[in-house]
């Protein structure tokens, strides 16, 4: 009768009682070992709001202040971050305007005023200012309407339909009389109509 012999590796894996090596599986992974799933890292505010800024589109007032109190401290800090790509600076400028509080409008008008930044964080800044300081804003905004370069003078028209008071709708009908631009001409048209139609009119 042949014996059939078994190696000592082949024992090993029969014999009762001696450990097995868990096999594994094509991942890696060992079978029958639990892996702990890793806990979601939990948004903070800075988190959320530098979220609202790379969303299209442009973040509401509602949605910005619904973060809660300090999100305009978050994006006074992304616009005062040099390394932040500049679409969302001009983001965070633009929503700056939601907020009335000094600190909002002191920034506001630094980045206005100061030539050192460049011309898209200005033309925010304009728009916002007249959302931050409202009726208040309407001699800083009306200088712009004869600022040299187009651009700035098409976005201090819309900044005045934003004011929407009823000293605003004589001065555009002025600015319509010797506007030369034909994009700023068309800004002037939308800004009158847009100020007809304001509640403000009138009073």
């Amino acid at each position: 009768m042949r014996r059939i012999g078994l190696s000592c590796c082949a024992l090993l894996i029969l014999l009762p009682g001696c450990p097995q090596e868990p096999v594994k599986n094509d991942s890696g992974s060992r079978m029958g070992m639990s892996m702990p799933t890793p806990r979601p890292r939990r948004l903070t505010r800075k988190d959320q709001v530098a979220a609202l800024l790379a969303a299209e589109p442009m973040p509401t007032e509602r949605q910005i202040r619904g973060l809660g109190d300090g999100a305009d401290s978050d994006l006074v800090d992304v616009i005062n971050n040099r390394r932040a790509d500049s679409k969302t600076r001009v983001r965070a400028i633009f929503c700056l305007g939601y907020f009335q509080n000094r600190r909002a409008r002191t920034l506001l008008r630094s980045v206005l005023t100061d030539p050192n930044w460049d011309k898209p964080y200005r033309l925010a800044a304009l728009e916002a200012t007249a959302r931050s300081v409202g009726s208040e804003a309407f001699d800083t905004v009306k200088d712009y309407t004869l600022d040299p370069d187009p651009d700035m003078r098409l976005t201090a028209v819309q900044a005045l339909a934003t004011i929407g008071t009823r000293n605003v709708l004589p001065l555009l009908k002025t600015l319509q009389l010797r506007e030369t631009d034909p994009r700023v001409l068309d800004g002037i048209d939308d800004a009158i109509q847009r100020t007809d139609r304001s509640p403000l009119e009138g009073r």
